[in-house]
């Protein structure tokens, strides 16, 4: 499971039946993701680079967190946002769920939809514009640094 912040895997820790409501990933295996891809590491001018980057580049790993980001892009998400997102492809299909768990685990928002591998952001999108209409905004809002 990729989470998007270490306040999430802080909320993950906090709730006891977290591998239950995530259907999608039964066996959690939790990692803290930077949320970059081998492009992401050169500037977009920097054509040697990107060509010697392209050369390791994952393909699939690039589609899913494409989808991944878009969610958090949606959502509005920041460092402190208790956001979660999983992502599989299998053949031409890609199946994209994330969640949101507010601070003291009480509530816990999922959405999961698939569609085509090839069009990760529109997945990414629909994802993440579900989980606003749960009141996902409302969860992330409260945790949102004061300025």
């Amino acid at each position: 499971m990729r989470i998007g912040t270490r306040k999430s895997v802080k909320a993950l820790v906090q709730t006891e039946d977290i591998a239950r409501r995530l259907s999608a990933a039964p066996d959690l295996n939790v990692e803290i993701v930077k949320f970059e891809t081998a492009g992401d590491m050169a500037r977009s001018n920097d054509w040697q680079t990107r060509g010697y980057l392209s050369l390791i580049d994952d393909r699939l790993a690039r589609l899913s967190c494409d989808a991944e980001r878009e969610v958090l892009w949606v959502l509005n998400g920041h460092c402190n946002s208790p956001i979660a997102g999983y992502s599989t492809i299998d053949g031409e299909r890609m199946t994209l769920t994330a969640s949101v768990l507010d601070e003291d685990g009480g509530r816990f928002i999922e959405a999961a939809r698939t569609g085509p591998a090839e069009q990760p952001r529109e997945l990414g999108r629909a994802v993440g514009l579900e989980l606003l209409g749960k009141g996902a905004g409302e969860i992330i809002a409260r945790t949102r640094p004061e300025s």
